[in-house]
């Protein structure tokens, strides 16, 4: 009965350990970046950081079939790119808004939207589901590569120019991006269905 006891325990402390440690693996996966990392500023040029580019297969799950950088993704045209990750309460707070919306108008201009997140995001698939995301998604592979675009919160939504600049930060809603039409030509990107005026 003793010897049994013994194993009981033990395996209940093994598990226990295992929760604790994947707990921890994925609480840093979610994490933003310290804070001490600031936000880029207005004007800033993003970097030449390759992201993951995921399409989704005939079964419905999200394979990275390439890389490319933000200005490869962006074609010569301005886009809103919003920062998040699918574990976030923030950015599933804020994703709802956004569903559905392929491309904004604001301003006489339309911004195709990109949504970018960090790897390892395990509710990708059911996230995107569950509120239309545009696809592509993309994703940047490390902590490192998420700090050089100054992401310190999620989420972070940034409009940039089709070269990289960032012409505004931070807008919460899909009707907060105001665009930029003395840099955003109007006919540079088509629109997208369930775009938002």
């Amino acid at each position: 009965m003793k010897s049994a006891n013994r194993l009981f325990w033990s395996l209940v402390g093994v598990l226990s350990v295992s929760a604790v440690l994947q707990w921890q693996l994925r609480a840093n996966a979610m994490a933003a970046p310290p804070v001490s990392i600031d936000p880029l500023p207005e004007g800033a040029t993003l970097p030449s950081v390759d992201l993951h580019v995921f399409a989704r297969t005939t079964d419905g799950e999200f394979v990275a079939r390439e890389r490319a950088t933000v200005i490869e993704v962006a074609r010569g045209a301005c886009q809103v790119l919003v920062f998040y990750h699918s574990d976030c309460p923030g950015a599933e707070d804020m994703a709802p808004y956004w569903g559905g919306i392929r491309a904004i108008r604001a301003n006489g201009v339309t911004l195709p939207v990109r949504w970018i997140t960090m790897l390892p995001d395990d509710n990708l698939n059911s996230c995107s589901s569950q509120h239309d995301l545009p696809v592509p998604l993309y994703a940047v592979p490390s902590l490192e590569n998420l700090a050089a675009f100054g992401v310190n919160v999620w989420p972070l939504v940034y409009t940039v120019s089709g070269n990289g600049v960032i012409l505004e930060k931070s807008a919460w809603r899909p009707e907060d991006v105001t665009g930029n039409p003395e840099i955003c030509a109007t006919d540079s990107v088509s629109a997208g269905t369930g775009s938002a005026s």
